[in-house]
């Protein structure tokens, strides 16, 4: 009763965030729209049952939404927790979905991808050679203290440029790049999926049930302040360190959420002079872990996860598989108005269209071009332009 009450609540709320995103354009900041999504993800924990109602009702009756997070969140700072981990030896299809409690919870695989191709070639002369003359969009300054609360200026740049920058020690940042792999399908190969795909219980074990893979490559100082996205995945440590903080999607109205357009990711939205809403990571439950080379941590979906780039250069590969029952599980509200349902339609037509007419290309041939190219006209502005480079 509780889920059909959330679904009937989530369509009517369809209506609702249209009006937001028109206005958003003009009049609406982003503290009132994170006021919005933030009411509205308090009253689908009501409806559902998630958290405590005497709490909830109590804190539906304040006046401003962010008062309400301010007394809802403990007062004591609180120490990170380590993030589960199992070694690369120990894991089992069994064991994997156990652990992340049938893949709503992150864990780390140490030394999963240790011997792989792409741990073992991938550096600065490796994608000098292989990749110096393509084209991608990149972050122009990624640090993270230039990352909150700031319009990201994002450019076209060549690999080899972007490499010797960071040399120099730029923070210029290739962050969630899918065309690379489908002008470069020699990199999918190098990075072994089959070996992560023998972990999803599936009956194809070659890497090809894997629907997205983004590139994520830059230097130290780089990174991505906390933000959250839908369809959990496999992150691949190839080269260097990262540094990841996680928060449990659970603490999303206590977070300040924006979504982005499209919503395939939210922000957590702080206004920069409040003190005490800047404060709130270290107040709530978090957990942290410092990936090495050649592990993999499976990021659960809509999981609030910061990253900073600890070393000159890191290299790392987000490997994403729909799966909305995971999403559903994690934030019905925020799955509902992502691209999650419609993208699961969408590839369960695409299969039965590929069984009809014997299809080579798999659902990620789709996804690593049609996807990314829309997403990177709404970053650039452009549309005609960008084609040709994607």
């Amino acid at each position: 009763m509780q889920s059909f009450l959330g679904f009937i609540f989530g369509n009517i709320l369809s209506s609702y965030f249209l009006e937001i995103n028109d206005r958003q354009k003009s009049a609406v900041s982003n503290t009132l729209l994170s006021e919005a999504w933030t009411k509205c993800l308090l009253v689908l924990e009501l409806l559902l049952g998630r958290f405590d109602r005497r709490r909830l009702i109590f804190a539906l009756r304040k006046k401003h939404s962010l008062q309400i997070q301010q007394q809802c969140i403990p007062s004591a700072k609180t120490k990170p927790l380590p993030v589960p981990e199992i070694a690369a030896a120990d894991i089992s299809p069994s064991k994997f979905h156990q652990i992340t409690n049938g893949l709503t919870s992150p864990v780390v695989i140490k030394g999963f991808l240790r011997d792989s191709d792409a741990c073992n070639k991938w550096g600065l002369s490796y994608f000098q050679e292989q990749l110096g003359e393509s084209v991608y969009p990149a972050i122009k300054d990624s640090r993270q203290e230039n990352s909150e609360n700031k319009e990201n200026k994002v450019e076209l740049i060549k690999v080899r440029d972007l490499l010797e920058g960071i040399s120099r020690g730029e923070h210029t940042y290739l962050n969630n790049v899918t065309q690379i792999f489908a002008d470069n399908p020699f990199l999918i190969e190098e990075l072994q999926l089959g070996k992560l795909a023998s972990l999803m219980n599936t009956k194809v074990t070659n890497g090809d049930c894997f629907d997205v893979i983004n590139m994520f490559l830059g230097g130290k100082g780089t990174g991505n302040s906390l933000h959250c996205a839908f369809a959990g995945n496999f992150f691949c440590n190839i080269v260097g360190r990262k540094k990841w903080l996680l928060i449990s999607p659970e603490y999303s109205t206590f977070l300040c959420p924006i979504p982005a357009e499209p919503f395939i990711y939210a922000d957590c939205h702080y206004n920069p002079e409040d003190e005490i809403l800047g404060q709130k990571t270290s107040n709530l439950p978090r957990f942290e872990v410092i990936l090495e080379p050649g592990d993999v941590l499976f990021n659960a979906p809509w999981w609030w996860h910061s990253v900073e780039n600890l070393d000159e250069l890191t290299v790392g590969c987000a490997v994403r598989q729909l799966n909305f029952q995971a999403d559903f599980h994690n934030n019905f509200l925020f799955t509902m108005f992502s691209y999650q349902p419609l993208l699961h339609l969408w590839k369960s037509l695409f299969n039965i269209k590929r069984k009809l007419t014997k299809e080579q290309r798999i659902f990620r041939d789709i996804m690593l071009s049609e996807l990314d190219r829309k997403i990177i006209e709404g970053r650039l502005g452009v549309k005609e332009s960008s084609e040709k480079h994607f």
